[in-house]
C-alpha cells in the first residue's frame, strides 16, 4: 500500500476508538501488505494476508463465504470477521467487530464494524476502502 496516496487512517481509526495519538502514529506507519489466494486441503478458499510495519508483523486468513474467524482488530485485540467476494470476484469485502463485546456475527445488519473493501487492480496494486459502520 503506498500511503501517500491514500486518504490519512487517523479520522477512520478516531471513529473506531483509537486515541488521537495512537491514530497519529498508525497513520503515518509506513506499510506493506502481501495477500496470496488459495486453496485448504479440504477445497475451500484462503486468502492470507501479511501485514508489516516498522513496529509489527501480523498475519490472517479470509475465508470467503466461510465461516467467521479471528482477525488482528484495530484496537490491538483478535475479533471475529467475516468476508466475502462482491462484484463477481472483483472486490473482497472483509467485515470485523471493533471489539469482542458484540453479540452475533460481524456481517448482522446491525452490527458495529470495521469494513474493508479490497479491490485487486490489473497492476498487482489493491485499493482498500476502509469505514465504520
Amino acid at each position: 500500500m503506498d500511503l501517500k496516496d491514500s486518504e490519512s487512517l487517523g479520522p477512520i481509526l478516531r471513529e473506531a476508538g483509537v486515541g488521537r495519538v495512537a491514530a497519529a502514529v498508525i497513520a503515518r506507519l509506513g506499510v506493506r501488505q502481501t495477500i496470496q489466494h488459495g486453496f485448504d486441503n479440504d477445497g475451500s478458499e484462503t486468502i492470507s494476508i501479511a501485514v508489516k510495519t516498522a513496529v509489527s508483523e501480523e498475519s490472517f486468513t479470509l475465508r470467503p463465504g466461510g465461516p467467521v474467524g479471528q482477525v488482528p482488530g484495530v484496537r490491538g485485540v483478535s475479533v471475529d470477521a467475516v468476508s466475502i467476494w462482491i462484484r463477481r470476484g472483483e472486490r473482497l469485502e472483509t467485515r470485523q467487530f471493533l471489539s469482542n463485546d458484540f453479540p452475533g456475527r460481524p456481517d448482522d445488519a446491525e452490527a458495529h464494524v470495521f469494513r474493508t473493501i479490497r479491490s485487486f487492480q490489473p497492476d498487482g496494486s489493491i485499493f482498500e476502502d476502509c469505514a465504520v459502520l
